[in-house]
């Protein structure tokens, strides 16, 4: 269905957590840009949070620096919000432009599944049998100073888990790092589960996954 590209929020960020952008009735609303920009001579942190996870949390900004948030795709859905904060530096130092698109529709209607879980060194699943689906988009965000591996899993796990299915094994997350993996429109299939887990590890990572049936 066609969408209506819009800009969610533009300003600046205070040290409080701000509601910046709230999902409307009957839209969904895609993340397709966020630029950060800082009009301060030293590095500052920043955090946003969508639909209540961090997609983002404690990051560092150069002093005069812009970065573009690898989060796109990621999906806002009615009710939910965008919000955002400065942890550290002078108030409306740090600017944000978020853009994106606003799609009429429910979310099932729109053949999207969104799947935003704190992992853990369990197997968590972000994609259960069903449907053939395609990976939209994953975002990882790391909340804590360490270094965790995550292994990435797709594949028939019916008769118990192997490991000859892996999409990534030992990928490091940089402290206070957020990354968008780079598996955009691979194909999981019908009989397919697609699960993230820590190796040897129990940080505070959360994990946002979109997928769309095909």
């Amino acid at each position: 269905m066609k969408g209506t590209p819009v800009v969610a929020f533009a300003g600046g960020l205070t040290t409080s957590l701000t509601t910046v952008y709230t999902g409307k009735v009957g839209k969904v609303f895609t993340i397709k840009s966020i630029i950060v920009s800082n009009n301060n001579s030293g590095p500052m942190k920043f955090t946003i949070y969508s639909g209540n996870y961090p997609i983002t949390w404690a990051a560092t900004i150069p002093g005069s620096g812009s970065l573009v948030i690898p989060v796109v795709d990621q999906v806002v859905l009615p009710g939910e919000t965008i919000q955002v904060r400065c942890d550290s530096g002078l108030v409306n130092n740090v600017t944000m432009r978020i853009s994106g698109i606003e799609t009429d529709g429910l979310l099932s209607g729109l053949g999207l599944r969104v799947s935003r879980q704190f992992t853990n060194n369990t197997y968590k699943v972000f994609s259960s049998p069903g449907k053939k689906r395609i990976l939209k988009s994953m975002v990882i965000c790391n909340l804590s100073g360490e270094t965790p591996e995550v292994r990435i899993m797709v594949g028939d796990y019916s008769s118990g888990y192997t490991f000859n299915n892996d999409l990534a094994t030992f990928y490091k997350i940089l402290p206070y790092q957020t990354i968008i993996v780079p598996f955009m429109d691979a194909v999981i299939d019908s009989n397919e589960t697609l699960i993230v887990t820590q190796v040897a590890s129990n940080q505070q990572l959360v994990v946002h996954v979109v997928t769309k049936d095909v």
